[in-house]
């Protein structure tokens, strides 16, 4: 009898993001980012499955995001400056990220 070959593959979804576009406002402290998110295939969403907003860098550290786990979400700062924000997105074992 000959050994039975197997092999396990596992398939995960390449994440394409679009955390929107570069904005440059002038004499304002609140703006709405125009991330899109990913949009699943039925029943790959995995449990733990996460969208967020994250401050990169700029000059206050502390920027109050409306609802950070939203694409379009209202982010707040308190200093003028220039600032990076990132749209990070989680599935299962596959994370992406972009900044804008």
């Amino acid at each position: 009898m000959k050994d039975a070959i197997r092999s396990k593959w596992t398939l995960t979804k390449i994440l394409r993001l679009n955390p929107g576009a570069d904005q440059e406002l002038c004499g304002v402290l609140s703006t709405t980012l125009t991330g899109t998110a990913h949009t699943y295939q039925a029943g790959s969403e995995h449990a733990g499955s996460t969208r967020t907003w994250l401050y990169v860098s700029g000059p206050d550290a502390a920027p109050v995001f409306s609802d950070a786990s939203s694409p379009s979400s209202d982010v707040t700062i308190t200093l003028y400056g220039t600032y990076l924000f990132e749209w990070v997105e989680t599935n299962g074992t596959c994370e992406r990220r972009d900044t804008v």
